[in-house]
């Protein structure tokens, strides 16, 4: 018995003692550009945005409509699917009146249709993303004269994406690029009121992210930048064994 004892102590010590530690990890889905879509108008209660949505998708859209009193009566799939609005900058006085609306996990669509309270000269721009669990912070900002439209939000996670709306008045031209990724550039077929861009930008870290661009000449542009968070798709454990 004592033999049994002394050979099972040395075996243990000839053995590496080891501790597996269990701690939990989250695997994301990052944020990724899909398409966009856009339409103008030079007077109608509706504005119908062509854009392929599929299932699962993520949606922002950014639109004008003139009057300082027109309002937004619905946001609609052609589906009958709603939108939710989101945010809101200008007055159609000074600026442009910018309406944002978007939709998380959209169902498959093939247009986005807006309604108006009265007949408007209007401009949408849907932009399609992927792998977004929520629209977090929004930011606005508005200028009547300005060779450099910019709108910043502060993000709260790693690697959000921000998806900005920034419609100026027809006159500067073609835009380019300042900071992010110019998805549609001073649109504007079917009317001579206003432009309409898109811009989306992204960073590594939380912090204040920025959508701009430079015009050739100044304008009188309105912006609105919506964050897109990073989704998480599944999460599980992680197995580390730590030796002593």
């Amino acid at each position: 018995m004592g033999m049994r004892l002394i050979r099972y102590f040395l075996l243990l010590r000839l053995l590496p003692l080891f501790i597996v530690v269990l701690y939990p990890t989250l695997l994301f889905a990052a944020v990724a550009f899909v398409r966009e879509g856009h339409n103008d108008s030079s007077a109608a209660t509706t504005l119908t945005i062509t854009v392929t949505v599929d299932a699962g998708n993520d949606v922002v859209i950014f639109f004008t409509g003139s009057g300082a009193t027109t309002t937004i009566t619905s946001v609609l799939d052609n589906n009958s699917v709603a939108y939710t609005s989101l945010d809101v900058a200008g007055d159609n006085i000074t600026t442009h009146k910018l309406w944002a609306y978007g939709l998380v996990n959209a169902p498959a669509a093939t247009s986005i249709i807006v309604t108006y309270s009265q007949a408007a000269v209007s401009n949408g721009m849907a932009l399609v993303y992927s792998g977004v669990s929520s629209f977090g912070n929004e930011a606005e900002n508005t200028n009547t004269s300005s060779t450099n439209p910019t709108v910043s939000v502060t993000t709260q996670d790693n690697n959000n994406f921000v998806a900005c709306g920034m419609p100026d008045a027809t006159g500067g031209g073609t835009h380019t690029a300042q900071n992010g990724t110019i998805r549609l550039n001073a649109y504007n077929l079917n009317q001579a009121s206003s432009q309409m861009t898109g811009v989306d930008n992204t960073a590594a870290s939380p912090g204040s992210v920025t959508c701009s661009f430079t015009t050739a000449s100044a304008v009188n542009f309105t912006a609105i930048g919506i964050e897109l968070r990073d989704e998480v798709v599944s999460s599980g454990v992680r197995r580390r064994i730590i030796f002593q």
